[in-house]
């Protein structure tokens, strides 16, 4: 004997909440593709524009986008993470080097790769507060040591 078939109902997820529209002056560019995504302590988004070689925070508060253009030209934002400091890393696939961003001086400190195009995909944050990156070209991980 068969059993009927049970009928399915699809539920859309709920969109509990947006953010307000973003302020004139502060939107992506139409070009940007933004790539990868990471939160920082205060619930702000960031993330990395591969095409406009930009970094960009999303303001939860105002929905408010403010971009900062990295100094090296078309190095390619891949992958990006916020450490426990509030320091945004990302990594410039192109250019085989990590990045490490202050948002309060807005001081961008590169650092090349010890292996040639590297091509790092995936970053991550581990609870010590040691950044972490996948050189996918290279097929090893990456613990990035800081000298104070």
């Amino acid at each position: 004997m068969q059993r009927p078939a049970r009928a399915r109902t699809a539920v859309a997820p709920k969109l509990i909440a947006a953010p307000p529209p973003a302020p004139s002056g502060y939107s992506c560019i139409p070009t940007a593709t933004p790539r990868r995504l990471a939160l920082d302590r205060n619930g702000n988004l960031w993330f990395t524009e591969y095409n406009t070689n930009r970094i960009a925070r999303l303001d939860r508060d105002t929905g408010a986008i403010r971009e900062w253009e990295i100094p090296t030209p078309d190095s390619g934002p891949y992958d990006i993470a916020v450490d426990h400091r509030g320091k945004v890393w990302f990594d410039e696939f192109t250019a085989n080097k990590i990045v490490r961003f202050d948002p309060t001086t807005a001081k961008f400190s590169e650092f090349p790769l010890p292996g040639l195009d590297s091509q790092v995909r995936r970053m991550a944050v581990d609870q010590a507060g040691a950044v972490w990156l996948s050189e996918y070209k290279n097929s090893r991980m990456v613990r990035v040591v800081e000298r104070r």
